[in-house]
């Protein structure tokens, strides 16, 4: 059985997680409604090649407040004796811990795609593009005898 608190605090979790992913969606959505014909507008531009544009470095920004003040709270009302404001700012604390849990995965990805320069998977079958076989070859380049083709994987 799940106890409540553990319950609650998943939640929260949560909650801060869909958060943050909002707050992207938004500049996201703003971006392609209506700054992308201008493109070099702030909060789009880059501050280097191979960092995450600016909007999505406020956006994980954005998830250390909630989890400062939370710090904070926790422990003001350590030092009180204050149990509910002790609560208060552990659920802040889970909330900002949740925000981060979807930036830091994002900020990391854009940022190791642009300094690895990795490229985009192509399509593949199904994808887009034409079927084609990996031991498929050009016409031209067939053998004319009729020997057996041995490939070694």
């Amino acid at each position: 059985m799940v106890e409540q608190k553990k319950v609650e605090e998943f939640l929260i979790r949560l909650g801060g997680a869909l958060t943050g992913g909002l707050e992207d969606v938004a500049f996201e959505s703003n971006y392609y409604m209506n700054v992308s014909p201008a493109r070099n507008v702030f909060p789009y531009t880059e501050i280097h090649p191979n960092l995450p544009p600016c909007d999505d470095l406020i956006v994980g920004g954005l998830a250390i407040p909630p989890w400062v003040i939370g710090y904070f709270l926790e422990e003001d009302g350590k030092k009180r004796g204050d149990t509910k404001q002790q609560e208060a700012g552990k659920a802040a604390k889970v909330f900002g811990e949740g925000d981060a849990c979807y930036v830091a995965p994002m900020l990391l990805r854009i940022t190791l795609v642009r300094t690895l320069k990795l490229s985009l998977p192509t399509p593949g079958p199904g994808l887009g593009a034409p079927a084609q076989s990996p031991f498929q070859s050009s016409p031209s380049s067939q053998p004319t005898h009729s020997a057996a083709t041995i490939i070694k994987l």
